[in-house]
C-alpha cells in the first residue's frame, strides 16, 4: 500500500468508477505509478466547491517507498466558512514502470507465473510487447487510463462538518471549530499499488481496468489492508482503506479466480442509491459508497458496484469479510452474500441490489500500513506476510 496518508472521514464518494474488464491473465504490483493531479478542493455544507490549489501536479507513488507520506499544505490559510470534505481531481491517463516485479496469473505466450517482468515497450502501456520478461530497469510507458473521460474526482466527507470562523458561535453543534488564519493540515494520499497492474501473458500488453484510486484526506494518516486469495495461478485480491477513526473510505474487490472459487464479487463499494440511512451520506451527483465496518462484530461489509463497466451502476452482492482486523500471519473469513442478506440487508440503503455467491472461503492478510496503529495488529506501522515476493 503506497501512500500520501488519510484521515478524518466518514464516506467518501468518487465522480466515476471504471471496473471494465479487460484480456487480463493475471496481475503484477508495479515499480512506479505516476498520476497527475490537477485540483484540490474543500466541499462546503452547501455541496458547492472551494478550490485551493489548480494546476498540473504530477506525483509518483512507488513500491519501494515504506508506509506513508504527507504533502504539505502549510502555505495555504483555511478559508472561512462550513466544510463537509475535500475533493482531488487527477487525469485518468497515468504512466507505469516495470522493473523486474513478479507476475502471478496464468502462462501465456509471453510470460509465465512468477516470471519477473520488465516495461520494455516504447509505445502505448495496453499496447502488444509493453512488457517483457526481465529483471532490469523499465521504460515508463503513458497510456494507462484508469476511470472514464480525461479527468476523474476522488472526495472524502469528513466525520463531523469542520467550521473555519472567528466566532464559533456562528458554527453549528457538533462541528469541529477551526480559527480563521489557521493554516491547513498536511493533505494525504493513499494508492494501493498492490496488484494494481493487469497484465495480458498472450500478448504483452496491460490491463488498466482496475478501479484503483488516489484518496484524499486532512491530516492524521489512517490505515490500508490488502487480502490476497491465491490459487495455483489464479488470484483475488481485496482492498480496504480507512481513516483515523477507522471509518471505512474505500473497498474493492478483484480478480482472476472465479467468485465461485475464491468466494467474492468484483467491484467497489459504491453503487447509484436512491436512499440512505440516517447519518448516512447520499451521494445526488454520482455513486454512493455503501460500505460499513463494525467493529463490535469484527465485520466488513461492501457492496461490489458495477459502476462503469456498463450503463448501469449497480450492486453484484455485499462482500463480507469477518474476523477483521487480523494480522500478516492470519486469515479473514471472505463471502458475498445477496445484498438483501447483509447486516442490515443492503446496509439500510435503497438501490438495485444483487444476488451474491455461496460460501466462506479464508484470505490471506497479505500486506497492511497502520502508521500509527489504530487496529493494533501491526505495531511497526507496515506489516507483510512472511513469503510475500510480490509486493517487497
Amino acid at each position: 500500500m503506497k501512500s500520501h496518508s488519510l484521515v478524518l472521514l466518514a464516506g467518501l464518494a468518487i465522480s466515476t468508477n471504471a471496473w471494465a474488464v479487460g484480456a487480463t491473465t493475471g496481475y503484477v504490483t508495479p515499480s512506479e505509478m505516476t498520476i497527475t493531479f490537477t485540483e484540490l478542493r474543500l466541499i462546503k455544507s452547501d455541496n458547492k466547491q472551494l478550490t485551493l490549489l489548480s494546476g498540473t501536479f504530477p506525483h509518483t507513488f512507488k513500491k519501494s517507498d515504506s508506509g506513508f507520506a504527507s504533502v504539505s499544505l502549510s502555505s495555504i490559510i483555511a478559508p472561512a466558512g462550513r466544510f463537509v470534505g475535500v475533493q482531488v481531481c487527477y487525469n485518468t491517463e497515468r504512466t507505469v514502470k516495470l522493473s523486474g516485479d513478479k507476475y502471478h496469473g496464468t502462462n501465456g505466450a509471453t510470460c509465465s507465473n512468477g516470471n519477473n517482468l520488465q516495461t520494455t515497450g516504447t509505445g502505448s502501456a495496453v499496447a502488444a510487447a509493453a512488457v517483457s520478461v526481465g529483471s532490469g530497469t523499465g521504460n515508463t510507458l503513458s497510456g494507462f487510463t484508469v476511470g472514464n473521460g480525461t479527468n476523474n474526482c476522488s472526495a472524502s466527507y469528513f466525520a463531523r462538518p469542520v467550521c473555519v470562523t472567528s466566532d464559533s458561535s456562528s458554527c453549528e453543534s457538533g462541528d469541529s471549530v477551526v480559527l480563521t488564519g489557521t493554516t491547513v493540515p498536511n493533505l494525504n494520499l493513499l494508492l494501493d499499488m498492490y496488484n494494481s497492474v493487469g497484465v495480458d501473458c498472450s500478448d504483452g500488453s496491460l490491463d488498466s481496468h482496475i478501479a484503483v484510486y488516489p484518496y484524499p484526506t486532512i491530516g492524521n494518516p489512517g490505515a490500508a489492508f490488502h487480502f490476497k486469495y491465491a490459487g495455483a495461478t489464479d488470484t483475488a485480491n481485496m482492498t480496504l482503506l480507512f481513516s483515523s477513526d477507522r471509518k471505512l473510505l474505500y473497498s474493492a474487490a478483484w480478480g482472476t479466480s472465479t467468485s465461485s472459487t475464491a468466494k467474492f464479487c468484483s467491484g467497489n463499494g459504491f453503487v447509484t442509491a436512491t436512499s440512505a440511512p440516517a447519518g448516512a451520506y447520499l451521494n445526488a451527483y454520482g455513486p454512493t459508497a455503501v460500505q460499513s465496518y463494525d467493529s463490535g462484530s469484527s465485520l466488513v461489509q461492501f457492496a461490489a458496484g458495477n459502476c462503469g463497466s456498463g450503463s448501469t451502476c449497480t450492486s453484484n452482492g455485499i462482500n463480507q469479510v469477518n474476523g477483521f482486523p487480523a494480522s500478516v500471519a492470519g486469515t479473514v473469513t471472505v463471502g458475498c452474500v445477496a445484498d438483501s442478506a447483509a447486516t442490515p440487508a443492503n446496509l439500510g440503503f435503497g438501490y438495485t441490489a444483487g444476488a451474491g455467491v455461496s460460501g466462506t472461503v479464508s484470505w490471506n492478510v497479505q500486506r497492511i500500513t497502520d502508521p500509527s496503529n489504530i487496529f493494533g495488529v501491526c505495531a511497526s506501522g507496515t506489516c507483510v506476510a512472511a513469503g510475500d515476493t510480490y509486493y517487497p
